[in-house]
């Protein structure tokens, strides 16, 4: 395997080599991609050295009549031109700065230390604050506790069995009478020895009850008859802690002659709820947890011992939790 000659591969892309040795540079370098990648640093360095100025002059008319003859490389001609020329740019930038920034501070605050500066300042911060609060806070705290311990007076407690005297118990008193008194530690002495007397009976303390009572476990609701759209609409609250509800129906006045009477409860889309099929009640017990916040509808039927079940009313209310 041949590699790619430098001085040949400029000489090709220049246009000096004869028209054998160029097509057979170019196989070369399609069959084999280590040749193909060093006529490629080549073409490279020919057009940074075009830009830099370094070829002859016969090179270079050479290079823009042979070289310059597709899109492709007049492309990479301008791409290579415009990082030539941003770091001409960041070069001028560099020596301008390193002309005018030779003080102190300037070569203190550079990009190279920065970071590190910043960092130690936030630390030494941190650290400052921390000092502070321990000194101010941790001192403030001890002071405080030491003042009340060194307030805190002793408590004097004194047994229910011990007498007084009278000239204690009224120290303005003087005179005789505040001289013949008992002394103190005579009557305590002696009320030490007597024991107090327990009674024998204890009557029980009744406890009030309190106002927050639990509710009933069954509530009762009295419904008249009519629908939603003949008498209105009758309302059920049923409390959070009620076990059940007892419906007690009100009979037109002209449905009491019946003497057996049938209860279906539905909602208001026609699913069941309970039926009671014969009663001789108009009273309907249900569990308040199966009656949910909707409207419901009653279907009362009455029957007598010469008739089959006939519809006598109907009732309508709605539940509320």
């Amino acid at each position: 395997m041949n590699l790619v000659n430098d001085e040949q591969s400029r000489a090709y892309f220049l246009g000096k080599l004869p028209e054998t040795e160029a097509e057979n540079f170019e196989i070369s370098c399609a069959s084999d991609a280590e040749m193909e990648a060093a006529a490629q640093l080549s073409e490279r360095e020919l057009i940074d050295d075009y830009l830099r100025g370094n070829l002859t002059e016969a090179d270079a008319a050479l290079f823009e009549t042979n070289y310059l003859i597709t899109e492709a490389r007049a492309r990479r001609l301008a791409i290579a031109e415009s990082l030539w020329r941003v770091a001409d740019e960041r070069r001028a930038k560099g020596a301008a700065g390193a002309v005018a920034g030779g003080s102190f501070w300037q070569s203190i605050f550079n990009r190279r230390y920065r970071f590190q500066l910043v960092f130690s300042g936030l630390a030494l911060l941190l650290l400052g604050f921390g000092l502070v609060f321990f000194v101010f806070f941790y001192s403030v705290d001890r002071n405080d506790v030491a003042e009340v311990r060194d307030k805190t007076e002793p408590v004097k407690i004194e047994r229910p069995g011990v007498v007084r005297s009278e000239a204690d118990q009224n120290p303005a008193q003087t005179g005789p009478a505040a001289n013949s008194a008992v002394p103190v530690r005579d009557s305590n002495r002696a009320a030490a020895n007597v024991q107090p007397k327990i009674p024998t009976e204890v009557k029980p303390v009744s406890t009030p009850k309190s106002a927050g009572a639990n509710p009933p476990a069954t509530a009762d609701f009295r419904l008249a008859p009519g629908m939603l759209r003949d008498e209105g609409e009758q309302f059920i609250n049923i409390l959070p802690n009620l076990k059940n509800v007892k419906l007690q129906l009100t009979l037109p006045k002209d449905a009491a002659k019946y003497e057996v009477y049938r209860i279906v409860l539905k909602t208001a889309d026609g699913d069941e709820v309970l039926a009671v099929p014969a009663t001789r009640t108009l009273e309907l017990t249900i569990a308040a947890d199966k009656l949910e916040n909707r409207t419901y509808l009653i279907l009362l039927d009455g029957q007598n011992a010469r008739s089959d079940f006939e519809s006598v009313s109907e009732y309508s209310f709605r539940v509320r939790r």
